[in-house]
């Protein structure tokens, strides 16, 4: 995740822009998730929209785990 923490991890690596990289290139859609993210999934989550929704889990990771 490209929060303070997650870019404190990269940043203590010799090369951070590497290590940033290489994890981008571990997500298959091609970015880092951002806090909105998650942000988003919380919303649709407490919406209406969800209402049928139960005992389910919603892997948000960009499609790390689909491989």
């Amino acid at each position: 995740m490209e929060t303070e923490l997650g870019m404190q991890s990269i940043a203590m690596k010799p090369d951070a822009q590497a290590e940033r990289a290489r994890r981008i290139a571990e997500i298959p859609i091609g970015r880092m998730g951002a806090p909105e993210d998650v942000a988003m999934m919380a919303v649709y989550l407490a919406s209406d929209e969800a209402s049928w929704l139960t005992g389910v889990s919603f892997p948000l990771d960009g499609g790390l785990t689909a491989y």
